[in-house]
């Protein structure tokens, strides 16, 4: 039957306008056509609808391998091994590579990743059935094969050459290492890891210790555990593996790179021009043209470019210029001055060398003020400082597609009154910020630079002024369209789509858009930031994180931002020392630093646990700061955690009078709901969470705890399956991303009286535990207990707690919590409670003694009782 194109395209593509669905699936059409050429004669399509012809029963080569696969899965079951290597064979000799490989839709990730996913495990279920039977042959060229599917695996590379060696082919083991080798340092620029690099010295050293022979076959050595996984190997999610394979050429770089590591030497910081005008209002005129020109210069490959934030503070300072290279970490300061007279402008600038205090360039200009002239000046510096620290570059080297951003020289200073307004990060400064970009755009609609910074501004109010998500995405979008539209190779637009993604959790789109930020200007700090932050909180690795933070706070050394984010990861990877030593540090240098104030208090709660200190510095904070809502958040949190009733309704009460319709504020008022036995009414609140909602993931467990608790399992189950639908698929991978979800789904399956499910899926959140964080903000804390429970190991359960507690930890709602209701009554359990209660209830009391001896600063009055 004929099916209506705008049919199909609104099934496909619900969110999308008409014009761009029926776009979207004339692209698809197109792909399936080039991907599928034989696919001709079986789609009839014509301008209005598309038709599948009728035609003879014919075979779907991707139901052919999934129903080899279950076979295989069922004969393994079985314990078949012979039956399993026949539809293991079928299966992979019938897989033909990534599904649609050509399409770039987001409907066909997850299917994607998925088959990907189950060939490499039918890959290596295979070729360790041949290795088991002795048939190492087969599994040599079976695993061949997958590496073609993989080649920059290092799971398969590792299996591959340990299969080699046991084969007894020790010369073709090295040379697959070194091919593989050659692969890495091509494609990613990074070596192998330290399994395969041990594996590759065992190779040479027998090599070395082999005795001569005339025999043509060497004897057969001991085998090599080809079964154990190297300690790099790729993540099961295919946005994951690209993530980790395009950012392991930052990784693998910056991760060399320490804080006594001396500065490269071509490293550069622009300080602030001197308005040398007669009127105090040309400032931001000044400001503006240094700001455009660190933007132009953080262009030029390879050359180090501090960030402006943290060379403004260096505005009338009276330090020398070596000893601001040293602080900056830098060797060349570019200084100069700006003065606006009339219709003229005059600019001087020099290049020096920080360490001799040598003139490497200098140059006097002067020009008739236009927007043209401003971008030509600016075009001429940056290749003047390129040819001194870069010699090698020519002008079309630097930026190839640069082009003059505006010729309308009001819009200009438009633009640049907004970028010194919202340098401020202040609620009123956004607002005037927004004023000028949209006049700069009504001057010019063609000034890319003013949408991409309209669109950020916008997505900062999100996080700043807690504004609803939905409505700063709605106004942002069409600005970022805008500016890509307008010019591609703009990064500050990429930033800006980056940001929009993550607020639409877009996380592929998202890290897809922030590393094309980066491929644009290498000297990107916000991109490597929000880099940083995807890795640590939406993949859920630290360790990358750490290094991506690292390298934005090089950029941005004095960005309070950029400089908290090290602790932050710090903090989860259980290094709080190192972390308390970088804030204490920062708060030496400004003991009023809000930023530094808050990462403090992070330390103490989500490091350590000892919210009564947590709650000093955040109140410490605050009190500077009374309209920061992130504060007033962590506060609340904070008694929520120590079990402070009446303190987290009052702090709960203020951020709602601050931002009735952010992101968190429904979550907020489910709780203070739920705290006074309003049940309903907190239910309603947790379901009127968006997915992109700070606390969607909280809600989503408040709700099944709440129908848990009332005796209703299965309406539990009911939502959060339809809440989490992927969370049923028994190819779902488990990930440090969303272990937490698994777990909680398997407890939900248990208490629906669904029992052998749920126990498969703990065995398989069992295994998974050592790869898991416990501590930090995204780490599992003490919530793995119901895996235990699941299985009936009470005694296990217990342990858990216990390493959780001695580990520092406190939580008051571990105690009643739903989940774990089965073992509350257990006399371990109970007294391990005790002694959690125990350390919460010392934490109360020393917040009531700062109180009363006014260590804790004080409160701004709040007439915050309107909230629920």
């Amino acid at each position: 039957m004929p099916q209506e194109r705008s049919h199909l395209a609104f099934t496909f593509w619900p969110d999308s306008e008409e014009k761009q669905a029926l776009t979207n699936l004339r692209n698809l059409l197109h792909g399936l056509r080039q991907s599928l050429p034989d696919i001709e004669p079986f789609i009839i399509a014509d301008k209005s609808s598309i038709t599948l012809a009728q035609t003879d029963a014919c075979l779907v080569d991707h139901t052919e391998l999934k129903t080899s696969l279950q076979a295989a899965a069922l004969a393994l079951s079985e314990g078949d091994a012979q039956a399993a290597v026949s539809h293991l064979q079928k299966a992979v000799n019938t897989y033909q590579g990534p599904l649609f490989p050509k399409s770039l839709d987001e409907w066909i990730h997850p299917e994607r990743e998925s088959l990907q996913l189950k060939m490499d495990t039918a890959f290596a279920q295979l070729i360790q059935i041949l290795r088991e039977s002795g048939n190492l042959k087969n599994a040599i060229t079976y695993s061949k094969i997958r590496i073609q599917h993989e080649s920059l695996s290092e799971a398969s590379c590792h299996n591959h050459i340990a299969l080699l060696a046991e084969a007894g082919d020790r010369a073709a083991a090295l040379l697959a290492y070194q091919a593989y080798e050659k692969r890495l340092q091509t494609e990613l620029g990074i070596t192998p890891g330290p399994e395969l690099a041990a594996l590759h010295q065992t190779l040479l050293q027998s090599s070395a210790q082999a005795p001569t022979s005339d025999s043509a076959t060497p004897p057969r050595s001991a085998p090599l555990d080809s079964s154990r996984p190297p300690s790099r190997s790729r993540r099961p999610l295919l946005w994951l593996a690209a993530f980790a394979a395009s950012v392991a050429v930052l990784i693998a770089y910056y991760a060399t790179q320490t804080p006594d590591t001396p500065p490269p030497k071509r490293s550069l910081a622009i300080l602030p021009f001197e308005n040398r005008s007669e009127l105090e209002k040309d400032r931001f005129f000044a400001d503006g043209i240094h700001d455009d020109l660190i933007t132009r210069v953080s262009h030029i490959p390879e050359v180090k470019i501090i960030s402006r934030t943290s060379v403004m503070s260096y505005r009338d300072s009276d330090k020398d210029l070596k000893k601001i290279a040293r602080e900056l970490g830098v060797t060349n300061i570019i200084e100069g001055g700006v003065q606006r007279s009339g219709n003229q402008i005059r600019i001087n600038i020099q290049l020096v060398d920080a360490a001799t205090g040598f003139h490497l360039w200098a140059k006097n200009y002067t020009r008739e003020i236009s927007a043209q002239n401003i971008f030509a000046l600016q075009a001429e510096v940056t290749e003047a400082v390129a040819r001194e620290l870069s010699p090698q570059l020519s002008a079309k080297t630097l930026n190839p597609s640069d082009t003059i951003p505006t010729e309308n020289l009001a819009s200009l200073e438009a633009y640049f009154r907004g970028k010194s307004s919202i340098a401020l990060l202040t609620n009123a400064s956004f607002e005037q910020g927004i004023d000028h970009f949209k006049r700069a755009i009504e001057l010019d609609p063609n000034f890319a630079q003013a949408h991409a910074e309209l669109a950020n501004t916008y997505l900062n109010r999100i996080h700043f002024q807690g504004l609803p998500v939905g409505e700063q995405v709605a106004k942002a979008q069409p600005h970022i369209d805008q500016a890509l539209q307008l010019n591609k190779q703009l990064s500050e637009a990429h930033v800006a789509l980056g940001f929009l993604s993550f607020c639409q959790i877009k996380t592929a789109k998202a890290i897809q858009a922030f590393q094309r930020a980066i491929e644009l200007n290498p000297n990107n700090a916000f991109a490597y930031q929000q880099l940083a932050l995807a890795q640590m909180y939406q993949v859920g690795d630290p360790e990358p994180a750490l290094v991506l933070a690292r390298k934005a706070a090089e950029l941005d050394p004095y960005s309070l931002n950029d400089s908290t984010l090290v602790p932050d990861i710090l903090i989860t990877l259980r290094r709080t020392d190192e972390a308390k030593a970088i804030l204490e540090a920062l708060l030496e240098k400004n003991p009023s630093d809000v930023t530094a104030l808050t990462s403090m208090g992070r330390l103490y709660d989500v490091g350590l646990y000892r919210f009564d200190q947590a709650i000093r510095y955040y109140r410490q904070a605050f009190a500077l700061e009374p309209d920061n809502l992130n504060l007033c958040s962590y506060i609340a949190d904070a008694y929520f955690d120590l079990g402070d009733t009446d303190a987290y309704l009052e702090w709960s009460k203020r951020y709602l009078s601050m931002a009735p319709n952010s992101n968190r504020a429904n979550f907020l008022r489910g709780l203070a709901h739920e705290f006074r036995g309003e049940i309903e009414l907190a239910t309603a609140s947790y379901s009127a969470l968006k997915q992109s909602d700070e606390y969607f993931d909280w809600s989503a467990y408040k709700l099944a705890a709440i129908s848990v608790d009332r005796g209703r399992p299965q309406e539990a189950f009911d939502r959060y399956l339809k809440t989490y639908p992927w969370v049923a698929s028994p190819d779902c991978p488990i990930t440090k991303k969303n272990f937490i979800q698994v777990n909680e789904f398997a407890f939900l399956l248990h208490a629906s009286g669904q029992k052998e499910r749920a126990q498969a899926l703990a065995r398989r959140l069992k295994e998974s535990v050592p790869q898991m964080n416990r501590w930090g903000a995204t780490g599992y804390h003490a919530y793995e207990l119901p895996i235990y429970i699941v299985l009936g190991d009470i005694p296990a359960a217990t342990a858990s707690l216990q390493e959780f507690i001695e580990g520092g930890g406190a939580l008051s709602h571990v105690a009643t919590d739903p989940f774990t209701r089965e073992i509350h009554n257990d006399p371990e359990f109970k007294r391990l409670i005790s002694i959690m209660n125990a350390r919460l209830a010392a934490q109360k009391a020393n917040l009531r003694k700062m109180e009363a001896t006014g260590q804790l600063a004080p409160m701004p009055d709040s007439t915050a009782d309107l909230l629920l």
